[in-house]
């Protein structure tokens, strides 16, 4: 009877510290992600996602959003992976002007024909996007000041 009873109170005891430690663990420190980009514009690009490859898929409205949500907050490649996911597919864009590093281009198939390339600089910084059946050409980063 001690013996179950010692047995008993160890899985509780177990069970206890798990419990704290896997709220502990959960109140790490907030994303990067949280710190960059409102609650709004996370909730406009996770609705994008949901959607994303899907039929009807998202509207161009909501391209459009998290194009400007993209480009409003000057993200690079690993951010957006981030944000979106792996992309379709990922090329080099080569410059026509000599000792110019290529750009990368990464390509997101919406469906339906629709697509969104997003351009990124040798640094991978987020340098315009360009849409095909989305409401858009050409979006680009405001000048610098």
């Amino acid at each position: 009877m001690k013996k179950l009873l010692f047995i008993i109170s160890t899985i509780l005891l177990i069970g206890i510290i798990l419990f704290i430690w896997v709220k502990y663990y959960n109140k790490k420190e907030p994303k990067v992600m949280d710190k960059l980009l409102s609650k709004n514009d996370i909730d406009a690009i996770n609705s994008y996602k949901e959607k994303y490859q899907k039929f009807p898929g998202p509207s161009d409205t909501e391209v459009q959003n998290v194009v400007r949500i993209l480009l409003s907050s000057k993200l690079t490649s690993d951010k957006v992976e981030q944000l979106l996911g792996k992309p379709s597919d990922i090329s080099e864009i080569t410059s026509i002007e000599e000792n110019q590093p290529p750009l990368i281009r990464w390509g997101y198939d919406i469906g339906d024909n629709r697509r969104m390339s997003i351009i990124f600089d040798s640094n991978n910084n987020l340098i315009s996007i360009h849409g095909a059946g989305v409401g858009f050409n050409e979006l680009t980063l405001p000048p610098k000041k």
